[in-house]
């Protein structure tokens, strides 16, 4: 589809939720930028309209997009009706917004969206019968999110309906993607078969571009002290985070033999706990000094010491939705060589057992954590041994070569499901 590394040769990577360090947004496309600069392509982002300008990187950045589902514009309703007319008005306005930049610049080989949701779906379809072979190569939409996931910050789920909606809209591509203008791609192989069975087309397992680069890997911890785990990538119910306090608390009644402090990444007050109490830190907890809260953003940078100092990192993720979908944090976790805990049934497990070293806790069972917790802390040493020696089977999968020659769809490209299968 295109020429490594050619003169003019030309990417967009649209992310409408990126305005600063929140979330994994800026952290993934700096690094797909990084990739594709050292191959000496020309690379630009279509970023949210509040991008914060002194992130740290040189491409051009546009600041495109006046809001995004994840600033809670889109809220979701339970009555059909009022959520199809949420979608569409997400969809005109990614649409009108993303069109604007493409009728004024120059034709761009591919575009990247690495975290293509419903509501921009749409969207997508217009601008690619628009555009597609005149302003656009190609696009490669990303959707890391399943079907039947929850959909909402608010917390309402998707039903049943929103499923086969999705699926007739990705249908609508099918003649895109036979003419190579539109390619399908998700971060784990349980998602991508969920929508090859929705759609009947072709969707790629993506390696992650999220694991720190070889300079940074494999850092020893700091000696001395307790042992330190850390729950990165922010408190949500989702993620297990009131398993994980709950642990605490039974940690802190019947300490371990060897010392243990946790490092919760908490940047606000208050978590929408889908219909349970919202969830707070415990301050309590941060009193005794047995949990430290990250509050606000993490740079990259500061993000990346945190994992490379951490004794073992705690993933007590909820089956659902994470049966089907995969966490950035295990593969940074794994290609820097740091025990994992991870739940049971998940793609997270599945990733583990592949290329990972560490335990398997139970669904929602805050007592079979602390025991893995237990566990892990009274044989740390051996396994950080094994997690550094299984980091570059992890590595290899996510290399940056072969990220780069599935997003280019280089001849030479795995398509194999790879940890997450």
């Amino acid at each position: 589809m295109t020429r490594r590394g050619t003169a003019r040769t030309r990417l967009l990577i649209v992310e409408e939720a990126l305005k600063d360090h929140r979330g994994h947004w800026f952290s993934y496309a700096r690094r797909v930028a990084e990739f594709n600069e050292a191959e000496g392509v020309e690379v630009e982002v279509a970023a949210h309209a509040e991008v914060d300008r002194d992130l740290e990187w040189s491409v051009p950045v546009h600041p495109l997009f006046r809001t995004s589902y994840w600033d809670g514009a889109y809220p979701a309703r339970r009555k059909v009706v009022k959520q199809l007319g949420y979608l569409l008005r997400a969809n005109w306005r990614f649409y009108r917004e993303l069109s604007a930049h493409l009728a004024r610049s120059d034709r761009y080989d591919l575009a990247f969206a690495p975290s293509t949701i419903v509501h921009q779906l749409i969207g997508w379809l217009a601008l690619l019968r628009r555009f597609g072979g005149s302003k656009l190569g190609c696009a490669v939409l990303l959707i890391r999110m399943g079907p039947q996931e929850p959909h909402a910050i608010e917390g309402s789920p998707i039903s049943d309906w929103n499923a086969r909606f999705m699926g007739w809209w990705l249908r609508r591509f099918r003649r895109l993607h036979q003419l190579g203008r539109v390619r399908f791609a998700t971060d784990s192989e349980p998602l991508a078969r969920v929508y090859r069975h929705l759609c009947g087309m072709d969707f790629s397992v993506m390696p992650s571009p999220m694991h720190l680069a070889p300079a940074e890997q494999e850092r020893e911890p700091q000696a001395g002290g307790p042992l330190r785990f850390h729950a990165l990538g922010s408190a949500h119910y989702i993620k297990g985070t009131d398993v994980l306090l709950e642990a605490i608390r039974l940690l802190r009644s019947d300490p371990p033999e060897i010392p243990v402090r946790f490092v919760i990444q908490w940047p606000i007050e208050e978590v929408h706990a889908h219909g349970h109490a919202p969830l707070r830190p415990d301050e309590e907890l941060a009193a005794s000094g047995w949990v430290e809260y990250v509050r606000g953003e993490l740079s990259a940078e500061d993000y990346g010491a945190l994992l490379r100092s951490s004794d073992g990192i705690l993933l007590p993720y909820r089956v659902d939705p994470y049966r089907e979908r995969t966490s950035g944090v295990l593969i940074e976790a794994v290609t820097a060589g740091v025990p994992v805990i991870v739940t049971a049934d998940t793609t997270l497990e599945a990733g583990l057992r592949a290329c990972g070293t560490g335990l398997i806790a139970a669904d929602g069972d805050p007592r079979d954590l602390a025991a893995r917790i237990r566990e892990l802390a009274a044989d740390a040493e051996s396994y950080r041994a094994r997690a550094r020696k299984g980091a570059a089977d992890a590595r290899r999968f996510h290399s940056s070569q072969r990220f780069q020659d599935l997003l280019w769809a280089r001849s030479d490209a795995s398509e194999a499901g790879g940890p997450e299968g």
